[in-house]
């Protein structure tokens, strides 16, 4: 496709003997439709503005400058209108978008959790492991037994945590 900016101002100089006359400044309107071609003439030179599946962003103005020796310089200017209606943005490519921006983020936050998880767990001491399944056991063969039973369990429990942290 062509550059928009470079479109914009064609600049052709015909030089030595020009059987036209040119006009000083002449004005012409050229309409479009949208998809169509269109070619830009200046009347006095063999070179053309060839667009082709035009869009609406080639609407605008085009202009010819054409300079001669015998008659002068004129311009020539295009009022390029498209018609037809643009094209629209299909909306299924919107939500596609937004459900893999959402998808990556579930498992972006399953991945951080599996890893604080990973983390907590090899951060344990073997005596925080052993401590806890002690007491595990403990408390699955106690049944119903008496309170001052209950403290006893508690108090040496708690020495051998005051043992392994050194407290």
């Amino acid at each position: 496709m062509f550059n928009r900016a470079a479109l914009l101002s064609i600049q052709l100089y015909a030089m030595g003997q020009v059987f036209a006359e040119i006009p000083l400044n002449e004005s012409r309107s050229k309409e479009v439709s949208r998809g169509g071609s269109v070619i830009l003439t200046c009347n006095i030179s063999r070179t053309n503005l060839n667009i082709s599946k035009v869009q609406h962003d080639d609407a605008g103005l085009y202009r010819c400058n054409v300079a001669d020796l015998r008659s002068g310089t004129g311009t020539i200017v295009w009022n390029l209108t498209v018609s037809g209606e643009p094209e629209e943005v299909d909306p299924s490519w919107f939500y596609l978008y937004t459900l893999s921006a959402v998808g990556l983020l579930l498992v972006l936050c399953v991945f951080t959790s599996a890893v604080c998880l990973y983390r907590k767990l090899r951060a344990r001491t073997p005596n925080q492991i052993a401590v806890e399944g002690q007491m595990d056991i403990q408390s699955e063969g106690e049944g119903v037994t008496g309170s001052r039973t209950n403290i006893n369990r508690r108090s040496q429990y708690m020495e051998r945590v005051n043992y392994i942290y050194d407290l």
